[in-house]
């Protein structure tokens, strides 16, 4: 079973791209409402409305943190135990953006990776770009 990765270059500087993904008020405009921190260590809370087989509570810690290059969190929901990534790269139109969402353990975490399926790139895809079109 494979990771769900999104790789998306967007027009924008990396220090812009690090702030979509570290301010807790950017992430609640396209993940879900948080307490995040971009702290090594730092525990914290998403929510988003709950649907069946999600509650719609993640708990998340920080695990890795390189300014402007990548984060890593660990990631728990319910019986849902996987890791999240978020890494910048410059290319010549500004920056390329991977998330990878992966580590589904347990047959929890593969029935949730099959459901999550491409529907969950194609989203963050739009959220991601409509929140970057509206801070111009």
């Amino acid at each position: 079973m494979s990771d769900l990765v999104l790789q998306e270059d967007y027009p924008h500087p990396p220090e812009r791209i690090w702030r979509l993904v570290t301010d807790s008020s950017q992430l609640a405009r396209w993940l879900m409402p948080n307490d995040f921190v971009a702290e090594i260590g730092r525990e914290f809370t998403m929510t988003a409305s709950p649907i069946p087989g999600f509650d719609g509570i993640v708990h998340g810690k920080v695990i890795e943190l390189t300014p402007e290059q990548r984060m890593s969190w660990a990631w728990r929901s319910g019986a849902v135990t996987t890791s999240l990534s978020f890494e910048l790269a410059p290319v010549d139109a500004g920056t390329c953006l991977t998330i990878e969402h992966g580590e589904f353990l347990g047959l929890p975490g593969i029935l949730r990776l099959l459901l999550l399926g491409g529907g969950w790139k194609n989203e963050l895809r739009r959220r991601i770009a409509q929140t970057l079109e509206q801070d111009g």
